[in-house]
């Protein structure tokens, strides 16, 4: 019994879904964009009003 066939087969079910639709897999991660506390100097995420490391406010 010759395998290659079936391996033909298990390969292309990786790479599609069950649908047949090829998923999109983006290529360029964004930066996250952070706000550096002025007393502490923590970074913390852009929706942040006060610092998660001294609760001191950054906007």
């Amino acid at each position: 019994m010759n395998k290659a066939p079936m391996a033909a087969k298990e390969a292309s079910d990786k790479v599609f879904p069950e649908n047949g639709v090829p998923m999109f897999i983006p290529w360029k991660q964004e930066k996250e964009k952070v706000i550096v506390c002025d007393i502490c100097g923590h970074k913390n995420p852009e929706d942040t009003a006060m610092c998660v490391m001294c609760s001191n406010y950054l906007k």
